[in-house]
């Protein structure tokens, strides 16, 4: 898998899509992988939960995780614990 680890430079680009483009329960890998790398793009409830996890796992802090998928980050907090406040 060739991804690279988010940071300052806006060319940098997360690569989530693998063998196929629907996997782990119906989320389309394909969607994530663009919202992940900024582009506005509709999410179920769990792409939205898979894409703050792939996001915290490289590194963004959970305020840029909100911003980048349009969510409070009180609710990505809510998330990334589980379901727990």
């Amino acid at each position: 898998m060739n991804a690279t680890r988010v940071g300052a430079d806006a060319g940098e680009y997360i690569r989530v899509v693998h063998a196929g483009t629907c996997a782990r329960g119906g989320i389309d890998l394909v969607a994530v992988e663009r919202a992940v790398n900024g582009e506005h793009t509709p999410l179920s409830g769990a792409e939205k939960v898979y894409a703050a996890r792939l996001l915290r796992d490289r590194g963004l802090v959970v305020r840029a995780i909100g911003a980048r998928l349009g969510v409070s980050h009180p609710t990505v907090l809510v998330w990334l614990n589980g379901g727990k406040r």
